[in-house]
């Protein structure tokens, strides 16, 4: 019977123990901060103003609370030291990058109208003037976007990848860690073809 709940115990811990390496990105955690953070310091006025203008964009109106209340606090973001203006770019990133999970379509009117609204959110918080931060806007579609963002995380984090995949007993390649590696290789190989 001891012998029975150790095998209950070691198959608990080696399905349960194993841990998706993504949640320890940087990327990832960054974007969670930008998602939740400064979330209900957002203007509901401008909020309320885009979720009628996109309705048909359920997460519109999060997503505006979310980047409102990120400019509005700006200076305060927290910053890597990676490089000047780090949190600039990783702000640019999260909005693309939200943009599309969205369903928006990175090359249609609709997109034009939306990046629009975005910029005169940057200009409206003083962000571009004060802060030297803008807004760039990415015309390529859901797709190339995805492997573009899939290969540059791929590359940026890859000691943390091996690290996680083979250094840790405890930290099994399970299925998920071996897709993000598989698609990471599969974007490589893509572009490299191209």
């Amino acid at each position: 019977m001891h012998l029975r709940n150790n095998l209950y115990v070691d198959y608990f811990l080696l399905v349960y123990v194993q841990v998706f390496f993504l949640n320890y990105l940087t990327l990832t955690s960054r974007y969670k901060y930008f998602d939740d953070y400064y979330r209900y310091y957002g203007n509901e006025n401008k909020c309320e103003e885009l979720k009628k203008e996109f309705q048909k964009y359920l997460q519109i109106y999060d997503f505006c609370w979310s980047l409102a209340g990120n400019l509005d606090n700006f200076n305060k973001l927290k910053s890597d030291g990676l490089f000047d203006n780090d949190h600039c770019l990783y702000l640019n990133c999260w909005i693309n990058y939200r943009l599309i999970e969205m369903g928006f379509n990175m090359r249609d009117t609709e997109s034009a109208r939306i990046f629009g609204k975005i910029m005169s959110y940057f200009i409206s918080y003083k962000v571009i003037y004060n802060l030297k931060c803008t807004y760039i806007f990415h015309v390529i579609d859901g797709k190339d976007y995805n492997k573009m963002s899939k290969l540059y995380n791929y590359i940026m984090y890859y000691k943390i990848i091996v690290y996680y995949d083979n250094e840790k007993d405890d930290y099994e390649c399970n299925t998920k860690n071996f897709q993000y590696i598989k698609d990471g290789n599969s974007a490589y190989n893509d572009i490299k073809s191209d």
